[in-house]
């Protein structure tokens, strides 16, 4: 009996580790982030309660105490992104592009920042400016846009993936080859794991083959070593 409870409570563990293990994969990299400062144009300090908006969703978020706003869950797209507080004039920057799980900073201070009106006036509309170095980037990352995909002369994933830099031609990126890399679509991995184990089975009979003589020291033995 108390072996039993032992394995129920095993299964019970294993399987709700599978499935956090399984939401965690499927929730990953589809969405990013935009975040950046709201302040005032004539003192600098920043706009509490300022609503941040995406022109054209329902994403949005309110100004912290110091003008800090982070907008989470944005599909990759280009964006405009409208701030607006009452008694300023509203400031809308355009051409934002978002990529997914990395943040795109919009910040809405200096020529940008909002000034105080005291008759209402139309908005001000700014276009933003790409980031020269990407702060929440480690590694080299490659992003290509639906439109840049559409003007490049080519009719398939694999040619477009080999314009990249340190790309050859199969898929071999940066040396490894397709058992080495993962693929997603839609933060899904769809890495061919048959594939996979039988890569590695193949490399682990290849690298144990062994050529085998009599011992000369020993009768009725015999002395094995790898074939090179």
């Amino acid at each position: 009996m108390k072996w039993s409870f032992q394995k129920a409570c095993c299964f019970m563990i294993m399987s709700a580790m599978l499935l956090v293990s399984v939401t965690g994969v499927l929730n990953a990299g589809t969405t990013g982030k935009i975040s950046g400062q709201v302040v005032d144009k004539k003192t600098g300090a920043g706009l509490p309660g300022a609503t941040v908006v995406v022109v054209g969703t329902s994403l949005g978020a309110a100004a912290d105490a110091n003008g800090n706003y982070f907008i989470l869950n944005v599909p990759p797209g280009m964006y405009s992104v409208r701030a607006s507080v009452v008694g300023y004039s509203a400031v809308v920057q355009s051409n934002v592009r978002v990529l997914i799980d990395l943040t795109a900073t919009v910040n809405f201070t200096g020529n940008y920042a909002l000034q105080e009106e005291a008759i209402q006036a139309g908005e001000i509309t700014v276009v933003a400016e790409r980031p020269v170095v990407q702060p929440d980037i480690s590694g080299n990352v490659a992003n290509i846009s639906a439109t840049e995909i559409q003007n490049l002369p080519r009719t398939s994933v694999q040619q477009i993936i080999d314009l990249q830099a340190g790309v050859e031609r199969g898929f071999v990126i940066r040396g490894g080859g397709r058992d080495q890399i993962n693929f997603a679509v839609d933060g899904l991995s769809l890495r061919d794991v048959a594939t996979i184990n039988r890569s590695a089975a193949s490399a682990t009979r290849r690298s144990t083959k062994c050529k085998c003589r009599p011992a000369v020291s020993m009768p009725n033995t015999a002395t094995c070593a790898p074939v090179k």
